[in-house]
């Protein structure tokens, strides 16, 4: 997978345990004020101790093993779903909820990406399965672990309540488990953060109170209140909405359980002003229980009764199926694709470098620098933001949109006529290539040259431009009678 997502999957995962692992990094405005746990940084990590147990190659291994490690979470996940619909539906809407699943392409694109909405998806399947087989204590734990994760993984277990009350209440016994369980989580998770911030931190409250109770996610970004349901859902499951959408108005009675989950998380979530559609990934599931148990009834009435017509059903699915797997293969291979290559141009170009100077000239956290453009004793120059109020000591703070930042003031400010702060590499987007080429001629009176573009997007949006390019700085070369 060579392409981009958004920011989180980076410096809420990758960078902060680069940070941890090498002493040195960046960490952003949420680790300042204590907003993230610790706990899912430390996950993706593992492979770091691996990878220098064995002496391999760093940082794409890195990020490629990291992925590996939560997309086989997500497989485990995935697994516990099938039991648990063939449990509920039998085998036939089983396979075709998995086929499902794991085809739709949103599920593809964010399942293996370091994402705390990837960790949370993948650990819903497997409480899932841990809740209706009666486990409590490894239900309870499991989904305080989602908690101090992601806090708002509780938002998708309030559907959920008269079978939770169920399991705990159920005695004297799973009462105590549960509660000790749950406290067991939570007092883990405050020793673990308290190690790693160095104070007391909680924080599934700091985040809490940021995103409802001061409102201050309004700030990445506002959607109307219906936007999930016209918007959000759509988007991921294609095609298969009409029928998604259908089956559940009509035929309610069968589908209470889905419906229930479905219509109490997205009511809670469309009260937050801030939409993402990564945000619905916890009841895609359940869109697909339902589009598996339909569409295995028109397979098997067709088949069985309309054999003329059989050919229609049977096309209409694998429409729907091929829809899928197009997108996957756009969104995983071409959307957001020239970060990778330009990252793998300026690791091959500074590895020999002794204390080379990279500057990512780009909109704040487009891409994680320091994982990606790892280097012992390499000087970075790049742009980080923070919410209004939460602003602190962060080097090239942007304030406002990408475009409107002076690069010619800001070239003229690092460099100040000392042409060793000059930079090797810079990376860019093509919109802004001219304007920091011709600053770096003038101020610092060096050579440089465009020595990589890559295709980035179709759809350049925003402050992300359509192609990547790095520059290079064209350094003299000496002969041996210069040298005499």
């Amino acid at each position: 997978m060579q392409t981009e997502f958004v920011p989180d999957e980076g410096w809420q995962s990758l960078e902060v345990a680069y940070q941890v692992h090498f002493g040195k990094g960046f960490l952003t405005w949420e680790w300042k004020y204590g907003l993230r746990s610790y706990i899912y940084p430390l996950f993706v990590g593992l492979p770091l101790h691996f990878l220098n147990s064995f002496n391999v190659g760093f940082p794409v291994r890195f990020v490629g093993f990291a992925r590996l490690l939560q997309c086989a979470l997500l497989l485990i996940g995935e697994q516990c779903y099938y039991h648990h619909v063939v449990k509920k539906y039998g085998i036939r809407t089983g396979l075709l909820a998995l086929i499902i699943i794991t085809t739709t392409w949103f599920v593809s694109f964010t399942g293996p990406r370091t994402l705390t909405n990837s960790f949370e998806l993948a650990l819903n399947l497997v409480a899932m399965t841990f809740l209706y087989e009666g486990y409590t204590a490894l239900f309870v734990g499991s989904v305080a672990l989602n908690f101090v994760v992601r806090p708002t993984a509780l938002i998708y277990w309030v559907a959920f309540t008269p079978e939770i009350f169920s399991i705990v209440f159920k005695s004297r016994r799973s009462f105590v488990t549960t509660l000790f369980v749950g406290l067991a989580v939570l007092y883990g998770n405050f020793l673990l953060d308290l190690n790693y911030y160095g104070r007391p931190v909680l924080p599934w409250w700091n985040f809490f109170m940021f995103n409802f109770v001061e409102g201050r996610s309004a700030e990445f970004g506002v959607y109307p209140f219906c936007w999930y349901l016209y918007s959000g859902i759509p988007s991921i499951i294609g095609l298969n909405v009409v029928f998604a959408y259908a089956v559940l108005l009509v035929w309610p009675t069968r589908y209470v359980g889905e419906l229930r989950v479905i219509l109490i998380f997205i009511l809670i979530y469309s009260f937050v002003a801030h939409k993402e559609i990564r945000f619905l990934l916890p009841i895609l599931p359940q869109f697909c229980t339902v589009l598996g148990d339909i569409w295995g009834y028109f397979l098997e009435t067709a088949y069985v009764k309309l054999h003329s017509t059989r050919w229609v059903v049977f096309t209409a699915f694998a429409c729907t199926i091929s829809a899928q797997l197009a997108a996957s293969v756009f969104f995983m291979g071409w959307h957001q694709a020239g970060i990778s290559p330009a990252t793998h141009l300026i690791l091959n170009g500074s590895h020999a470098m002794k204390q080379p100077i990279i500057w990512v000239l780009m909109p704040c956290y487009s891409l994680p620098v320091h994982t990606y453009l790892h280097h012992s004793n390499a000087t970075y120059e790049y742009f980080t933001c923070a919410p209004t109020g939460y602003e602190y000591d962060a080097p090239n703070l942007q304030l406002g949109d990408f475009r409107s930042i002076d690069l010619n003031e800001f070239i003229t400010r690092k460099i100040h006529d000392d042409l060793d702060l000059s930079p090797d590499f810079v990376m860019l987007y093509d919109y802004s290539t001219q304007v920091v080429l011709q600053s770096l001629r003038s101020i610092s009176n060096l050579n440089y040259k465009i020595c990589g573009t890559y295709f980035h997007t179709s759809f350049p949006f925003d402050s992300v431009g359509q192609e990547v390019q790095v520059l290079c700085r064209l350094r003299p070369i000496v002969t041996i009678s210069q040298q005499l």
